[in-house]
């Protein structure tokens, strides 16, 4: 519930989003950036849920204005898709690497996308066995959104990769 507040969660930055609880994986005061729970918290938007792990991980919960935020942001528009890809920009730039160092990107990219595209699915799985009894099942359209997005890349990047042989 969290994710949108004030920026996206990075994956590294969470260990799962669970209904209104976190479980920070990072040591509480590391950063030497403000991290997005040192925010939340800074904003009152979460508090501790008890002490911090013998790891010192932290299990936050959202508070009443916390809740509030999340109420405010659901109601407002969504923001339009944006990819930021960084492979996107170096195949941009390929005429610069050649035909080598393109392709070798580009099966990096069909290798980290095929892996997404089996994480989304087996999360599918589990999404779609469960009883949603009358709630709107967000978390299981936005698996099917990912993985949608995950099999039209596999699709593009075989595409990209036969007409780089060709050339």
């Amino acid at each position: 519930m969290v994710v949108g507040l004030e920026q996206p969660l990075a994956g590294a930055e969470h260990e799962r989003v669970d209904h209104q609880e976190v479980l920070v994986d990072e040591p509480v005061g590391s950063s030497e950036r403000i991290s997005w729970p040192n925010r939340l918290r800074r904003d009152r938007h979460i508090e501790p849920r008890g002490p911090a792990s013998a790891r010192n991980r932290q299990l936050l919960g959202l508070t009443e204005e916390g809740s509030r935020a999340v109420d405010r942001w659901l109601e407002e528009p969504g923001a339009p898709y944006r990819i930021y890809d960084e492979s996107l920009a170096k195949l941009y730039f390929a005429n610069l690497a050649g035909h080598a160092a393109t392709a070798e990107l580009l099966q990096d990219q069909q290798h980290h996308h095929a892996e997404l595209l089996t994480e989304f699915e087996r999360i599918q799985t589990v999404l779609s066995a469960v009883d949603f009894a009358g709630v709107i099942p967000g978390q299981l359209y936005a698996v099917q959104l990912g993985i949608e997005v995950e099999r039209a890349y596999l699709r593009w990047i075989r595409q990209t990769l036969t007409d780089l042989r060709k050339r």
